[in-house]
């Protein structure tokens, strides 16, 4: 039992100290408090209660407390972390009565005679006092504590009673004035600073910039934060040394190799302050691998805090073109159940590699488990240390392109060792389980009753609304489909934008198909600006006509547009283009270079067969007018079934297969879910029967996950509002549940964010949502550990 569970006649402990908190509540609150309070001075609190009154008893009292050394700044032994040790601390200089010791002591189970137990008597001629069996032997127990020099009054008169209550004791035998004393002390630690009660809920980013590997933070690691929504803070140690500050946050992240070999910053002081932040529950997750230099063959340490949290051992570094993930009792099929980190997907399961990376030589010896490995070389490892989590990557060089790149199914590995790691509460933005479904190529062809867009109704049934590009010509063509579409449109069940005229006829270029011996599109050129301006007044008058509700999302065949094409979509109303492919450019040549990913990679040509993601803003060469006007995303897993999801040409379950895997990895990698398809290359070849089951068989594999299904108009806009906003501080109020968050920027729709904390040692995901805003806004509520109404998951 514990302290937070005993009852002073028929109320909680926590209500006879006069707390409007639940005893968990109280008890978190009560050791944060301690914490921060042994951080300052007992001198200036014992002066002001000398200085209130001068009997000697009370003067007796203050030099007393001014002498608790747990307090001070002089404290010997373990910092305490339980309510009975924050009070023993305190009662043990304060009061000195063996008593007190043993009531706070309590903890075997109920019934075993001999052990030590606080609770509640279920009997009612003892139901207004609170009892703790006491060992006949008490050398015999290990916490027990030896009698105190000088009997406290009255302890001979409790010795008495204990004997006749078959070694109980009773509140009504605690000497006079006791329960007034701990009630006292009580609401002292948890009042006295109740200003800095809270604690924060985000992280800091600890970077060296006068390291040779800085650079790494800024390509590798910060486009993984800024895309999950970390709301972090960063600080470069070669301009302001580690402090007392760092257990203000709930995780501290090492941000690239070669922190300080030289030991030029790190010193002994600052690596003291890391290790008594983690052991107060801060976690870490260490982005530096090179955790040892060799001299001679020999292994030199520069670090000590890591050798006290992992007990490393080293062997010579490894090459290897593979990455196994899942723990050692995962591998060998003992059943064990998956590592939060690693459950995302099944485990033990193995990553191919383009080309050969090098691991460094670390072995695990005793503390920590290894959940990412090459060979016997660990790439991931986890440990505890006192009450934080620590996650440690040997390398994260697996995110550069030419040795796997992201979004391969490594990048939850990277945002749940975060959330692990972190003190809970712990905030992420994240991205929502959002599903939208893109169909290029639109004509409305297909066979029997998928003809004239018949296909669109099984994915409505399914809970899906399609974004369609129209071959406009085709379409003119069958009067029926255009029934269709205007319907769909109107209702809100599709939204559709021009794609081009046909297959070989487009609509925003001059485009030939000329390929070149590298298989771009050379030849392109823009329409005069006469027969563009032409292109877009019929375009409008072509959803005029056939009342279509024109989508605010435009994505050209091939995603080629000019340069003169920006006006027409301005005045059309557009607000988001879906493109690879910098304007003025043709199919095959380079990527635009666009966030969150792309920046900090070489350029790769769009038929490249690397997974994609672009949420960004679409620079315009040459026309500075049109910056931050049309916002750009594309998610595309092209290396799956090469470039799309292609549901034609392969057995229904591969057709499923594909739709699941891809949109899995989408969502694992914090990403938003995109089915993206033809109908030109696959819909209008499958049987309305073979359609509608690979449909269901989808949206089936995806339940587990509770997708939302959006439009893509939606998902567009929704990526725009968390490019021009963000969480610049998120803090919780320990003894109240509150979390209180602060917004800046700009959200023209309400947004969601994760608030991640613990049940039952089980770690919980509550998705709350914050109203559209402009400037800053701040939300303030309190947050269950437990999945409630407004969470979308409980995360495994």
């Amino acid at each position: 039992m514990d302290i937070r569970d005993a009852h002073f006649g028929s109320a909680p402990a926590s209500q006879c100290f006069g707390l409007r908190y639940s005893a968990d509540r109280w008890f978190h609150f009560c050791k944060e408090q301690f914490h921060r309070l042994r951080t300052r001075t007992w001198n200036e609190t014992a002066a002001s209660m000398e200085s209130a009154s001068q009997s000697p008893g009370k003067q007796r009292r203050a030099a007393a407390l001014q002498s608790a050394t747990p307090f001070g700044h002089g404290a010997k032994g373990p910092i305490p972390t339980t309510s009975q040790d924050i009070i023993k601390n305190v009662v043990h200089d304060f009061y000195g009565s063996t008593w007190m010791m043993k009531m706070l002591e309590g903890r075997v189970p109920r019934g075993r005679r001999g052990g030590q137990e606080l609770s509640a008597s279920r009997n009612s001629s003892l139901e207004n006092r609170v009892f703790m069996k006491v060992p006949h032997d008490h050398s015999s127990s290990p916490r027990s504590m030896k009698m105190l020099e000088g009997p406290a009054p009255s302890e001979a008169r409790s010795r008495q009673s204990a004997t006749l209550h078959q070694n109980r004791i009773f509140i009504k035998d605690i000497p006079q004035g006791g329960i007034s004393i701990l009630i006292g002390l009580m609401t002292f630690l948890v009042f006295l600073q109740p200003a800095i009660a809270s604690m924060g809920a985000g992280a800091v980013v600890l970077v060296n910039s006068q390291a040779m590997d800085f650079s790494e933070f800024r390509q590798n690691l910060e486009p993984y934060l800024i895309q999950f929504g970390v709301p972090y803070t960063v600080q470069d140690i070669s301009q302001k040394p580690l402090g007392t500050d760092l257990q203000d946050y709930a995780l501290v992240i090492i941000g690239h190799r070669g922190f300080d070999l030289p030991r030029r910053f790190l010193n002994a002081e600052g690596e003291h302050q890391l290790l008594t932040a983690i052991r107060h529950g801060t976690g870490l997750v260490s982005y530096d691998g090179l955790l040892v230099a060799w001299q001679n063959d020999k292994p030199q340490q520069p670090y000590r805090f890591m050798e006290e949290i992992f007990d490393f051992d080293y062997q010579p570094p490894a090459a290897t073109e593979s990455i196994t993930i899942g723990s050692a009792t995962e591998q060998a099929g003992t059943g064990a159940s998956a590592h939060f980190i690693t459950s995302g997907r099944s485990t033990p399961r193995e990553i191919k590699l383009k080309a050969s990376l090098k691991i460094p030589g670390l072995r695990v010896r005793k503390r920590g488990e290894v959940l990412a490995s090459a060979g016997d070389h660990p790439i991931l490892v986890s440990a505890s240390y006192g009450e934080g989590n620590v996650v440690l990557f040997s390398t994260i060089e697996w995110s550069r392109p030419d040795v796997k790149g992201r979004i391969y199914g490594l990048d939850d590995l990277i945002w749940r060792s975060l959330v692990w790691a972190a003190r809970k509460p712990f905030i992420l933005r994240g991205m929502p389980r959002f599903l939208a479904f893109r169909v290029d190529d639109v004509s409305g062809f297909g066979k029997e009753s998928n003809q004239h867009l018949g296909w669109i109704a099984p994915v409505n049934k399914y809970g899906l609304k399609p974004w369609l590009g129209l071959f406009i010509d085709d379409l003119k063509e069958d009067p029926e489909a255009l029934k269709q579409l205007s319907r769909l449109t109107q209702q809100g069940l599709a939204t559709a934008s021009i794609h081009a005229r046909r297959w070989k006829d487009f609509f925003y270029l001059e485009e030939p198909l000329w390929t070149d011996l590298l298989g771009r599109n050379a030849a392109g050129r823009p329409w005069p600006d006469e027969k563009i301006e032409s292109n877009f007044a019929e375009g409008e008058a072509f959803f005029t006509r056939y009342g279509i509700a024109k989508s605010k999302v435009v994505i050209p065949h091939f995603c080629e547009f000019s340069l003169n094409d920006f006006k027409g979509l301005a005045n059309w109303g557009c607000e988001f283009v879906g493109v690879l492919l910098q304007p003025g450019h043709g199919w095959g040549m380079s990527t635009v270079s666009a966030g969150p990913y792309l920046p900090n990679e070489p350029a790769k040509p769009t038929n490249s067969l690397d997974p994609v993601y672009i949420a960004d803003w679409l620079t315009v060469p040459g026309h500075p007018e049109y910056e931050h006007r049309f916002f750009n995303f594309v998610v595309e897993m092209h290396d799956i079934a090469g470039y799309e999801w292609a549901p034609s040409g392969v057995p229904v379950e591969e057709a499923i297969r594909r739709g699941v895997e891809e949109t899995r990895r989408e969502w694992d990698s914090l990403l938003p879910g995109v089915l993206f398809t033809h109908e030109s290359d696959h819909i209008q070849h499958l049987s309305p029967q073979d359609w509608d089951h690979i449909l269901k068989g989808v949206v089936d594999g995806l339940q587990d996950y509770h997708p939302i299904p959006v439009t893509l108009d939606y998902l567009s806009q929704y990526l725009r509002a968390l490019n021009t906003s963000k969480i610049s501080s998120a803090r919780a109020e320990p003894g109240t549940n509150e979390i209180l968050l602060e917004f800046e920027g700009s959200a023209d729709l309400p947004t969601r964010f994760w608030v991640f904390n613990l049940d039952r040692g089980r770690i919980t995901g509550q998705e709350l949502e914050v109203e559209a805003f402009q400037g800053k806004t701040r939300f303030k509520r309190p947050v269950s550990s437990q999945s409630g109404s407004d969470s979308a998951a409980v995360v495994q």
